[in-house]
């Protein structure tokens, strides 16, 4: 299984009681944010890109195209 689809299995499974409860919830709406989230806090520790994208799952070239997007979304 890939790591995406892996993710979000889990994060469906932890969180099935939203999941059933909250029909708007959209497991792979929160994985990107969560990404995002941990590409902000990365890019803040002025990680390199190499490591930046190991950690998220990110591609180095999605990172190299979005790192200042990335910058400033939190």
């Amino acid at each position: 299984l890939s790591i995406r689809l892996q993710r979000q299995m889990c994060i469906r499974d932890r969180h099935a009681a939203i999941y059933h409860l909250d029909s708007s919830f959209k497991p792979g709406e929160y994985i990107k944010a969560q990404r995002e989230r941990r590409a902000f806090n990365l890019i803040s520790s002025k990680k390199s890109n190499d490591e930046i994208a190991k950690m998220t799952g990110y591609s180095l070239s999605y990172i190299k195209k979005n790192k200042s997007r990335l910058a400033t979304s939190k």
